[in-house]
């Protein structure tokens, strides 16, 4: 009988540490919880594949000869069948249909293609000032906002000039929240379904 309280008692101990709101989201509660993305295999694969993928797309897949100018109506053709091909993937990564449309935050896909389209050190340094900010981010929307900045920020700092490469790159971050302001759709992360994302915001 002793025995069977105190198992009782443990159990009951267990549930309110489990349930302790540091450890919870609290409802309505939108903001990316870095501990969350960090286990989850899809975001790898994803930041992988994006940056392979991006890089290809900038530097593989289509050639320039070597005397071709910069400046040149090639080189802006180029550029815009690449944007083309980049914009076309964030959009597949963003959007589902589930009766309706729903939009979703592809952060570390964007990570990824931000590595293969602007310069690495600026890539990687704003990823990580934009989660090093990410404890007062509320939302993914200012997730995404703050990246976006960053790259150019970090480009100005490294290269002395904001690209047209890391223009291209923050656009690319910023995509999804010009689209989610359009449909007046709130982000979603992929972990959560519409229904409980919805559930969330009404509570």
């Amino acid at each position: 009988m002793v025995t069977r309280n105190w198992r009782g008692r443990h159990r009951i101990g267990s549930t309110v540490r489990a349930s302790h709101p540091r450890e919870q989201r609290q409802p309505g509660d939108r903001s990316i919880w870095l501990r969350e993305e960090l286990v989850k295999g899809r975001n790898y694969f994803d930041l992988l594949r994006a940056g392979i993928g991006s890089w290809f797309v900038m530097h593989s897949c289509f050639y320039l000869r070597p005397e071709t100018d910069a400046t040149s109506s090639g080189s802006w053709v180029l550029l815009a069948l690449q944007t083309v091909i980049l914009v076309a993937a964030v959009a597949m990564q963003m959007m589902r249909w589930s009766g309706k449309i729903s939009l979703f935050a592809p952060v570390f896909f964007l990570m990824g293609l931000t590595a293969g389209v602007c310069s690495w050190q600026v890539a990687l340094f704003a990823a990580m000032l934009v989660w090093v900010l990410n404890c007062i981010l509320p939302n993914p929307e200012t997730f995404l906002l703050v990246q976006a900045i960053a790259l150019a920020g970090f480009s100005y700092l490294f290269l002395g000039t904001i690209t047209v490469m890391t223009l291209l790159g923050a656009a690319l971050v910023f995509l999804p929240v010009v689209v989610s302001l359009l449909m007046k759709e709130q982000l979603m992360l992929k972990n959560k379904s519409p229904r409980t994302a919805e559930s969330g915001a009404l509570a």
